[in-house]
């Protein structure tokens, strides 16, 4: 982004040069147009008069004027190689700035997807966690069964256990009843046999 901004900064930069060469190239020009205009106008006045001093005048007008014509094609031709390199800059820097578009809409493009990658990642741990929480609602489901199954067991152990104690309890009064039995019996055949 920031090259971005100092190509755009370059490039006005480079313009607003070339503005002010075609101004300044504008100014040269008219002005060599006035010293051409004032040369035609000493010529007319010289020859309108044949004093030789106005002819002198006019020799070293004519003077002038081909050093100022020099000296500003001089000028024009710097002006003109100053604006072709600007013009090259201006190119230059319009293709660097297209490659850093190019490289800012890839930049771009991948940030798009990255965001839609973290949203796919949200909603998929969004999904895991509604499983988690689920899953640990049938957990505690399960708990609540296991302890009542657990606690059922251990009423049926205490029952178990007591009924055991109960049955060797009544078997061992059926034990005794036999053998209270056994001994009437004997005790009565004793006193049937005496």
């Amino acid at each position: 982004m920031k090259s971005i901004e100092d190509a755009n900064r370059e490039l006005k930069r480079l313009e607003e040069r070339l503005r002010a060469s075609d101004s300044e190239k504008t100014i040269t020009e008219n002005a060599r147009r006035k010293l051409e205009e004032e040369v035609r106008r000493l010529k007319t006045i010289i020859d309108q008069s044949d004093a030789d001093g106005v002819k002198k005048a006019l020799e070293e007008a004519e003077a002038q004027n081909r050093f100022i014509e020099e000296e500003y094609k001089t000028r024009i031709a710097e002006l003109s190689r100053r604006i072709e390199g600007l013009v090259d800059d201006n190119k230059r820097l319009k293709g660097d700035l297209n490659v850093v578009k190019d490289k800012y809409r890839n930049l771009e493009i991948q940030y798009n997807i990255t965001v839609q990658k973290l949203d796919e990642k949200d909603f998929a741990l969004k999904n895991l966690e509604d499983s988690k929480r689920d899953l640990l609602k049938d957990l505690e489901d399960q708990r609540a069964r296991f302890d009542a199954v657990t606690s059922e067991l251990d009423n049926l152990q205490t029952n178990f256990t007591t009924t055991t104690k109960n049955t060797v309890a009544i078997e061992m009064t059926v034990k005794e009843m036999k053998q209270q039995r056994d001994d009437l019996r004997f005790v009565l055949l004793i006193e049937m046999n005496a």
